[in-house]
């Protein structure tokens, strides 16, 4: 669903890092929703984030794990290592 939904922002030319931060930003209160723990909604996002990485490009991938690992801390490395799986 994330990997969709942020291939549709990034076709439509939008800001696809904002648009990945601000999902990230609400895991928290979706985690609530669901049976799935925060840090497990987290990596499932974060791998569709990934997905998207290889179309969209290195600059996108590297602002995005840039400002994955700024606002959450120690998800830098997570996402990376999603990135290098996704190619």
């Amino acid at each position: 669903m994330v990997r969709g939904a942020l291939a549709a922002v990034f076709l439509g030319g939008q800001d696809v890092v904002e648009t990945a931060i601000q999902v990230l930003a609400y895991l928290p209160n979706i985690s609530l929703m669901t049976t799935a723990g925060a840090s497990d909604l987290m990596s499932w996002v974060m791998e569709g984030i990934a997905d998207v990485t290889p179309v969209a490009g290195p600059e996108v991938r590297d602002k995005l794990a840039a400002r994955i690992d700024e606002k959450f801390m120690g998800a830098g490395e997570v996402f990376a290592a999603l990135c290098a799986k996704a190619k």
